[in-house]
């Protein structure tokens, strides 16, 4: 887990810079690593960095098949252009 995360049962929290680390590669890991969590957030703006990078980290597969949901928020505007980007 990374410095300043901190989780329970069903949440954890990460510090964006670990989130951001390697292209968002560290949001994946944490993701794939901790299967006990169902829903995951992130601004407006990592969700654009995904979208914009995915040829980037198309190179390794993670297994997020926990997830349940994926949040746009914590940020005042939240895109519909960048939603309508995830097939």
């Amino acid at each position: 887990m990374p410095p300043g995360a901190w989780r329970n049962d069903r949440s954890m929290f990460s510090p964006i810079e670990y989130v951001l680390k390697e292209n968002l590669r560290g949001w994946l890991d944490l993701i794939e690593e901790w299967q006990g969590a169902s829903i995951t957030w992130a601004p407006n703006f990592v969700f654009s960095l995904l979208l914009d990078r995915q040829e980037q980290i198309q190179s390794r597969h993670w297994i997020v098949s926990s997830m349940l949901s994926m949040v746009n928020a914590g940020e005042a505007g939240c895109s519909v252009a960048t939603s309508a980007r995830f097939p």
